[in-house]
């Protein structure tokens, strides 16, 4: 479950800023300036600049589709797919969210529950400070401050492919036109993004017991129903948008 979540959140960071971005941009921000961020800030400047491109757009209908990418993969993961500690934490506060949301017409993240909404699937992923700094201890993972910088300036920043912006629009967006759009252009969103595949080097191999996907050599923590810890995978990465 984690790599698929992984994968939407990153996309949907993609399309939400190409949809309001201007057409003339035609290369990736620079990152040759970009401050190192530490992992204990890393989570807060993710969800910031998320946050700051989920409110540039105005199309509530492309809100409301991007939210949805969000919402299914994260109430799933109530289930199977994130350590039984998180979703105590988180359960609440996603019913809480979801029925706000549910309230507007249509249903979509309402500006003022962007960052609690971020943050937990940020916790989810295991990119709060405290679960950085446990896997780092604990020798499961490495962290690159130079490429998570380089990263949350990307994210900041939309990609060029803002034929996601004509591609997208209208009442239909669903998961079927995401995975229409992230194939389409799954190069550049790629390359866009590439500096966020190389802030954490995990260290276990497949087989070895894992809570996130940062842990793991071949970036797949996979989980099962009913168990307490995940399994490192197989190689999932040449699936980096399309779940």
């Amino acid at each position: 479950m984690q790599p698929r979540l992984l994968l939407i959140a990153i996309a949907c960071v993609a399309l939400t800023a190409c949809e309001c971005a201007p057409s003339a941009q035609v290369e990736p921000p620079p990152v040759d300036d970009a401050e190192p961020v530490a992992a204990e800030d890393f989570a807060e400047q993710l969800v910031d600049a998320t946050c700051s491109s989920y409110r540039s757009c105005t199309d509530d209908r492309f809100r409301g589709g991007i939210f949805h990418l969000f919402l299914l993969p994260v109430g799933t993961s109530f289930d199977d797919g994130v350590p039984p500690a998180v979703v105590d934490d988180y359960k609440d506060d996603f019913h809480r969210i979801k029925q706000k949301a549910e309230q507007l017409t249509p249903p979509m993240l309402p500006d003022a529950q962007c960052e609690d909404f971020t943050e937990m699937v940020a916790a989810f992923l295991g990119l709060m400070p405290h679960q950085i700094e446990e896997a780092i201890e604990s020798d499961s993972t490495d962290y690159d401050a130079q490429a998570a910088g380089e990263c949350i300036e990307r994210i900041a920043s939309p990609p060029s492919t803002c034929e996601l912006e004509r591609t997208a629009r209208g009442d239909d967006f669903n998961m079927q036109a995401y995975r229409a759009i992230a194939r389409r252009h799954e190069g550049e969103i790629k390359a866009h993004y590439e500096p966020c595949q190389r802030i954490f080097t995990g260290t276990k191999p497949e087989e070895a017991a894992c809570d996130y996907i940062y842990e793991c050599e071949a970036g797949n923590c996979e989980w099962f129903a009913g168990e307490e810890t995940g399994r490192c995978g197989p190689d999932r990465r040449g699936h980096w948008l399309v779940p």
